[in-house]
């Protein structure tokens, strides 16, 4: 960029200085060529004279057909100090022209340097821009279990509480949780690499809304006795999941999705005895979810 600005300047200089210098050009003349071609004539009638008196003589026009180099040595001596001496008079033309190629040198170094400035702005303003969606936007996931003991019929209820870290609501969310028993003879590892986490709950999902800093309960996942004295005695596993999708202010169009699986982890029938531990599948947000949005935002009329 700074090179073609250059390129510009030399340009505007040479523009202004090249008809300085023609002006400054000695040129022949009509009338100097006429003078130049009167002593001619008159020298061959002078010379015709001469002749006829028999007077001897050298004539000027022998002299300079006899010495060119001389007569054109002159001449170039004349056009130099010509052009030198209006070279002199004209020292604040010349001025002016140097003058007027700085101001459009530093013109041009100062407009790349501006565009530079200008493209260095508009990316700290997207930074910026991005910073703040990303510190602002709403961030729904679970925060903790509530874990409820000898919950009448149930021996054991497990509630995920889903939390919006965000400083702004989320809109439209819609949430499911699931829990199951996998016993050892069938699942010696507990879930199995393939699993598909399918949601086990069926019925009517309402959307609602979160606001900033808000807690919402997700459903009750209960075990009854059975199930969790199996688990208590090592005979299988209990696992709960499950995933949240909603919308934020920033980007209505994008769906954003929340997934979480944990096991649940029996020493005692009581809460300090009931540990609760992540899953090495089924977690995470977005782009690192094990699915894909399933579900859609209607957009307000």
């Amino acid at each position: 960029m700074v090179k073609i600005f250059v390129l510009i300047a030399m340009s505007v200089a040479l523009f202004f200085a090249y008809p300085l210098y023609t002006q400054s050009q000695p040129s022949i003349s009509v009338s100097a060529q006429q003078n130049n071609q009167q002593p001619t004539e008159s020298t061959n009638k002078q010379a015709k004279i001469n002749n006829d008196n028999g007077e001897a003589f050298i004539s000027p026009l022998k002299e300079i057909i006899s010495h060119p180099q001389n007569h054109n040595t002159k001449d170039k001596g004349n056009q130099y100090h010509h052009w030198y001496d209006t070279f002199l008079n004209r020292t604040t033309d010349w001025l002016l022209v140097l003058f007027n190629f700085l101001l459009v040198l530093f013109t041009g170094t100062l407009a790349c340097y501006t565009a530079r400035l200008w493209k260095a702005t508009v990316g700290l303003w997207k930074i910026s821009q991005q910073h703040m969606i990303i510190s602002e936007r709403a961030y729904v996931f679970v925060k903790r279990y509530k874990v409820i003991t000898n919950n009448g019929p149930h021996k054991i209820t497990i509630i995920p509480e889903w939390h919006n870290n965000g400083s702004t609501q989320a809109n439209y969310l819609l949430t499911c949780a699931n829990g199951k028993y996998f016993p050892l003879t069938e699942y010696p590892t507990g879930i199995p690499d393939d699993y598909t986490f399918p949601d086990l709950i069926e019925g009517e999902n309402w959307p609602t809304m979160l606001g900033p800093k808000g807690t919402f309960y997700a459903d009750e996942l209960n075990f009854n006795e059975e199930i969790v004295n199996a688990t208590l005695a090592g005979h299988g596993r209990i696992y709960v999941w499950g995933w949240a999708e909603y919308n934020n202010l920033f980007d209505n169009i994008y769906r954003h999705r929340t997934e979480f699986c944990s096991e649940v982890v029996i020493k005692s029938i009581d809460a300090q005895g009931i540990r609760i531990g992540f899953h090495k599948q089924h977690n995470g947000a977005d782009d690192y979810c094990f699915k894909k949005p399933m579900t859609q935002y209607p957009r307000p009329t």
